[in-house]
């Protein structure tokens, strides 16, 4: 019996010979599937990219939200702020143009008299 109670079965050569083997066939089989796959998602690469690219603007253009939407709204925010406020700063620039001209044309008409 062993430690706790329970009776602990050796484990035989041919058991230990079978593990070993089941464990080396599992590493070659995963080390050639990603040999073998990983030119294949590379080659591809440019189409999954595209087609995520695409399934992303479609679920975000229908309001289903997905990542990272949160950031393009941040960003379409940001843009928004900024055009606003040149929008506004030109037009505050055009009305103090406008004032100097007409400060500096004064009570003339604008041509010479002769």
């Amino acid at each position: 019996m062993g430690q706790n109670g329970s009776e602990v079965q050796p484990v035989s050569n041919n058991q230990q010979l079978y593990q070993k083997v089941a464990k080396t066939s599992k590493v070659v089989t995963i080390f050639w599937s990603i040999i073998i796959f990983s030119p294949v998602l590379i080659i591809f690469s440019p189409l999954w990219i595209s087609a995520f690219s695409v399934y992303w603007m479609y679920s975000y253009g229908t309001g289903k939200h997905p990542i990272g939407a949160d950031l393009v709204d941040l960003a379409r925010d940001a843009i928004l702020e900024t055009v606003d406020e040149v929008k506004n700063k030109v037009e505050q620039l055009g009305k103090d143009i406008t004032k100097d001209i007409v400060k500096i044309s004064g009570g003339s008409d604008g041509g010479e008299k002769g």
